[in-house]
């Protein structure tokens, strides 16, 4: 025992700084995975606060292919067991658009067809 403790005092006194170097390494590290589950961990409740103005509703059921009628039927009996309010139907589609006044600059934009009762929560805006 005497010996080890002898060799790791005579290695420490050979070697402290790249000892120091470690240490703040593993510091660093340290910090940096802290900070980021941090960040991480605002902005999820950042979104999750937003949602329901972000989606425009509670839960959204989505495809980007077409509904089968087997499909939209399971849909029917869920929602006819849960207790649902109100709902609502929504098209979207990505396309590019042009000012009407002869701009050169196209811009890509999702395009949205609703139903009147959009959105359940929040205002539409133009």
């Amino acid at each position: 025992m005497k010996f080890v403790l002898r060799m790791t005092v005579r290695e420490l006194r050979a070697s402290w700084r790249r000892l120091l170097f470690f240490f703040v390494c593993v510091a660093i590290g340290v910090g940096a995975i802290v900070a980021l589950r941090s960040v991480i961990q605002n902005v999820r409740t950042s979104m999750v606060a937003e949602a329901r103005a972000m989606m425009a509703a509670d839960i959204r059921i989505g495809t980007n292919r077409p509904w089968t009628p087997e499909l939209l039927q399971v849909i029917e009996e869920e929602l006819a067991s849960a207790p649902v309010r109100e709902r609502t139907e929504a098209v979207e589609t990505a396309t590019m658009v042009r000012a009407a006044s002869g701009g050169s600059v196209a811009r890509m934009v999702e395009l949205r067809a609703v139903q009147p009762a959009f959105p359940l929560y929040g205002l539409v805006e133009l």
